[in-house]
């Protein structure tokens, strides 16, 4: 059985965008679209959007008021709306020394 991968840690970079690591060592550097509309229409506030962190429950990266990204639209596994979602900056496996 394949394991999911999540997310292990995100860093805000400010101006919307992510610096995101996930399980398997993939770093992306994502910048998160305005206008996603619902309650995710939210995340439009700069001060929330800077108050990103990861559950490591739900291996995803989530804001206050149950605000959340699924991990498989971000890694990029699920077509599905990731165009809508998010611009990809860059991305590379993780660096070990």
């Amino acid at each position: 059985m394949k394991k999911l991968v999540r997310i292990e840690k995100v860093t805000c970079l400010g101006e919307r965008r992510l610096l995101i690591e996930f399980s398997d060592g993939l770093i992306r550097e994502l910048e998160i679209h305005r206008g996603l509309g619902g309650v995710m229409g939210a995340l439009d506030d700069e001060h929330l959007f800077s108050q990103v962190s990861v559950d490591l429950n739900i291996g995803t990266i989530v804001w206050p008021g149950n605000l959340d990204l699924d991990p498989d639209v971000l890694y990029g596994a699920s077509e599905s709306g990731s165009c809508g979602v998010y611009t990809l900056i860059s991305e590379s496996p993780l660096q070990t020394l």
